[in-house]
């Protein structure tokens, strides 16, 4: 870290609403690819932003450098996760951050994000495509069957087109040999193709 650049960090840590030092900071740090100093700028100036929103800004942009450049899902989808807590509006985190979530296998979290992300999409067969994906990740991943079943029925009551839904709720119902909920399933599968 050169000379500059330390000054800049002691200037934006005494002021953090000095935008001209933290503008040239994170300019500085960008060319040198200093991406941990960096994140830690946008944290810091996180924790001092004016309201949730501005503070929202820099979780997001830490939230990518840690997700882009440092390659850390972990720490990139806390982040986004921070910056949605902060800022609900910035829905379009949710996608990557289920990605990211994927791909460090926190399966807990990936279906809490899911689920926040489910009030969100307004197309009946997104959102039951989703649920039934949050259904399969809870089955298994997780281990939860119960959970499962409640989204597969919810995927096939947000799209009854679903009928993916209704076969995996009828295959666990099959596997826990709950033959009456066996034979309603497929009673409503009947009456679905029918129509």
């Amino acid at each position: 870290m050169t000379e500059r650049m330390r000054e800049l960090f002691d200037a934006v840590v005494e002021n953090p609403h000095d935008l001209q030092s933290s503008e040239e900071l994170e300019t500085l740090l960008r060319s040198e690819a200093d991406w941990s100093s960096l994140v830690n700028l946008y944290r810091h100036l996180a924790e001092h932003g004016s309201d949730p929103v501005e503070s929202s800004v820099w979780l997001e942009k830490a939230g990518a450098i840690a997700h882009q450049e440092m390659d850390d899902a972990r720490i990139g989808a806390e982040f986004y996760w921070a910056a949605f807590e902060a800022n609900p509006e910035l829905v379009h985190l949710l996608t990557p951050m289920r990605g990211l979530l994927h791909q460090i296998e926190e399966w807990e979290s990936y279906v809490h994000v899911a689920n926040a992300e489910v009030d969100h999409v307004e197309d009946d067969a997104l959102r039951a495509a989703l649920i039934f994906e949050m259904g399969e990740v809870l089955e298994e991943k997780v281990g939860d069957q119960d959970r499962a079943i409640q989204c597969f029925q919810a995927a096939f009551g947000a799209d009854p087109h679903c009928l993916r839904a209704l076969y995996a709720a009828r295959r666990i119902y099959r596997q826990q040999e709950q033959w009456e909920m066996v034979a309603q399933l497929l009673d409503l599968e009947l009456r679905t193709t029918e129509e």
